[in-house]
């Protein structure tokens, strides 16, 4: 994970590297960038705001659930997002790599 506040070019991306190919998300350019092993790299683009993405991913849950339908992201995916920023946070303040 890279958080940069202090370059005249700051940066905020996440990279996953894993044994099959690689995961970018780049905050500033709002974009998600993947690469599979021999493959070409997509890069997909999003104009949301950051607010704007709670706020639909907060409004689906509400009414999926009132409905009685499960959520597209539920209260598992929600408790394994934090497991992993968890981990990062780990990662990043002890210098090793952290397994899950």
């Amino acid at each position: 994970m890279i958080l940069d506040f202090n370059r005249r070019s700051p940066r905020r991306e996440v990279i996953v590297q894993t044994t099959t190919g690689e995961l970018q998300w780049d905050a500033l350019s709002q974009s998600v960038s993947t690469l599979s092993i021999g493959q070409v790299i997509n890069v997909q683009h999003f104009d949301q705001s950051r607010d704007e993405v709670f706020l639909d991913q907060l409004e689906d849950f509400i009414n999926r659930s009132a409905r009685g339908e499960r959520p597209v992201v539920g209260v598992a995916d929600a408790c394994e997002t934090l497991r992993v920023i968890d981990a990062i946070r780990l990662s990043d303040e002890s210098g090793e790599r952290v397994y899950l």
